[in-house]
């Protein structure tokens, strides 16, 4: 069963939890973690009938910083298409926004142990100084189960700039509400701020994403984005995708930049920006606008080449929630 559309309602604020902490230490590696991949990489045949759902799995894992606050922005909505989605950025801001809240405001079971909400604790460093290693046991807050470690290493301050160094999840798991999701490997993160403007790339050789029976191994990702605080954001990106749900893996590149409304109630999609994902010997071309609502029909363009010869057998607006909900034949 996957975690479904009520989870992703919930503003899940877990305010005692580490996630990142301040201080000087070493650059960041090459992303990967020492993580061993489980997908396939055999790039998939795109169709006409798995067009939607593969358009879907391709733009689904990443999405705009925006705030970061809540554990409950990181996961997209579920579609049978796909399992539950992790937004990496959206991810890695959490646990920076979360570091000095947490800090200040936990309830400290003893030295280097912070306790959760709602049962279990954090263990963690007595200093901020990096390296910096938190490890969840079964920490609770809202319903949700938090298990595994995150390290941050690098120098600069990673809460709010800027910073050169990675985020190394360990399994970490985080559960309830009938499903759970997972996240393994390092990411470099590396990001300045000039007033209320950051500016920043993420990459990581391969980080490993699990839920609801599916393992993703996003590989060769690297993601520029530039944030206006609480206003808009730009990015860019490319990574491949390898899914067990699909069976092999796609090619993701933006070719023009993705805009996010950050002010809009719909923040974790884009309006304007064309992305090709690539199979093999096919693509999809899908180029997003502005939209009215989930359910504007507008919303996105998808073309569909089934023989990479630039002729597109299927032309065609959907809406989000139609991207959603398309499922694989």
């Amino acid at each position: 069963m996957n975690i479904n559309k009520t989870l992703i309602s919930f503003v899940i604020i877990i305010s005692t939890v580490v996630l990142t902490a301040c201080g000087g230490g070493g650059g960041g590696g090459g992303g990967g973690g020492g993580v061993t991949p489980i997908a396939p990489t055999t790039p998939i045949a795109i169709t006409t009938t798995n067009a939607d759902a593969v358009a879907y799995t391709g733009i689904s894992t990443f999405g705009p910083v925006g705030d970061g606050i809540s554990i409950a922005s990181v996961i997209t909505p579920t579609s049978t298409s796909a399992a539950t989605r992790i937004r990496i950025l959206k991810l890695i801001k959490f646990g920076r926004d979360s570091y000095q809240k947490a800090i200040s405001t936990a309830p400290v079971l003893a030295a280097g142990i912070v306790a959760c909400p709602g049962g279990g604790e954090v263990i963690e460093p007595d200093n901020d100084a990096l390296p910096f290693t938190m490890t969840f046991n079964n920490c609770i807050e809202d319903g949700l189960t938090t298990n595994g470690s995150i390290t941050v290493s690098g120098s600069g301050d990673p809460d709010v700039g800027p910073f050169n160094g990675s985020m190394t999840f360990n399994s970490l798991t985080i559960s309830g509400f009938g499903d759970s999701f997972g996240i393994n490997g390092t990411i470099n993160i590396d990001f300045t701020v000039s007033g209320t403007t950051e500016t920043g790339t993420v990459s990581s050789s391969i980080v490993q994403l699990t839920s609801g029976g599916e393992t993703i191994d996003l590989t060769g990702m690297n993601i520029s984005y530039t944030e206006e605080y609480s206003i808009s954001e730009q990015e860019n990106v490319r990574y491949t995708v390898n899914s067990t749900l699909l069976k092999g893996s796609v090619q993701v590149t933006t070719t023009a930049d993705l805009y996010y409304d950050l002010n809009s109630l719909y923040d974790d999609y884009p309006y304007q920006g064309t992305m090709v994902i690539t199979g093999a010997n096919s693509k999809i071309i899908l180029t997003v606008h502005n939209f009215v609502d989930l359910d504007d029909n507008s919303a996105v363009r998808i073309q569909v080449d089934v023989d990479n010869d630039d002729i597109f057998e299927v032309d065609k607006f959907v809406s989000w929630n139609d991207l959603e909900n398309a499922t694989l034949p």
